[in-house]
């Protein structure tokens, strides 16, 4: 059963829907539009064209069409041989055209990865998957496109043909799919070589650590230390990779995070600010409008204005 959690404060929350003979969370569906209401093909539930999140990842194969879509506060054109990556908590929402086709591959993170452990750790370094490694968006030629839709397709009739016998299967092809797309994704766009540089691979360890570690840790010497070097050599590399300092790139997941909570919640600044570990709140807010040129109240005032909550 769909279920969609919902109050006049908090921004939707999408959980998977299940089949009485599916146990498992996984669904695949084709991307609303003319095409799929034409052919009578099922479509992602719910209002996906106002701001909601899901408690599971979604991919998104657009094969034809055109708009935008939002994820995060970040707004990314829809275009043709794309793919787009949303993670559990994200708000976002599409405003595509009618010609839009293609599928929307979802799963929950028990389902891909089972009880394994090291699985966990090569889910949570994706960097499509991270809201501080940049674009959560992929564009491919033709064919690299197609070979990863033939895939899509794969699962489709696998979960048709055999049902609950398709779990293990299905949970491999996803792998197989998300590999594919980490490769492409680590690709240098100029040689078409993979990018082998240790710098990147420190900065991708740190981003890392402040996706598990933000509400609590504040401070760049707290993650130089578990990353065993200096508070100014984990600097200079952020610098040289993000052109951004530590101290920013750990205040950007903060201020997102308050931004999601200003917009999923009903908490006060204050409450918000507590729940990240800020002792002064007044400071919290001065963080969060230098940041964003707004007070978190103004903020929230506006985005729910922006998008009519």
């Amino acid at each position: 059963m769909n279920k969609l959690h919902k109050n006049k404060k908090n921004i939707p929350i999408h959980d998977l829907p299940q089949k009485p003979t599916q146990d498992f969370d996984f669904k695949l569906y084709h991307l609303k539009g003319e095409y799929a209401r034409n052919k009578n093909l099922s479509s992602m539930p719910g209002e996906t064209n106002v701001p909601h999140r899901h408690n599971f990842y979604e991919v998104c194969f657009f094969t034809k069409g055109g708009g935008h879509h939002e994820i995060d506060f970040r707004k990314f054109d829809i275009r043709e041989f794309s793919i787009h990556f949303i993670s559990p908590g994200q708000i976002h929402h599409l405003a595509g055209t009618e010609e839009n086709q293609g599928y929307v591959l979802a799963f929950s993170t028990t389902f891909l990865l089972g009880e394994n452990e090291e699985n966990a750790a090569w889910l949570a370094k994706l960097p499509f998957f991270n809201p501080l490694q940049g674009p959560q968006t992929l564009k491919l030629d033709e064919s690299d496109y197609f070979d990863l839709l033939n895939l899509i397709e794969h699962i489709k009739g696998d979960e048709t043909r055999m049902g609950k016998s398709a779990r293990g299967i299905i949970r491999y092809y996803i792998k197989i799919v998300l590999g594919k797309c980490h490769y492409f994704f680590s690709l240098d766009k100029e040689s078409g070589k993979l990018v082998e540089d240790p710098t990147l691979k420190l900065v991708g360890k740190f981003k890392h650590l402040v996706e598990m570690h933000f509400a609590d840790l504040h401070q760049v010497q707290e993650y130089s230390e578990k990353l065993a070097i200096t508070p100014g050599h984990l600097n200079r590399c952020c610098k040289q990779i993000t052109g951004k300092n530590a101290s920013d790139v750990i205040l950007q997941r903060i201020v997102l995070e308050a931004k999601r909570l200003l917009l999923f919640t009903g908490k006060t600044s204050k409450e918000i600010a507590y729940s990240l570990h800020f002792e002064d709140p007044s400071y919290f807010s001065r963080i969060f409008k230098k940041k964003t040129g707004y007070s978190p109240t103004t903020f929230r005032n506006s985005m729910r204005e922006k998008y009519h909550q």
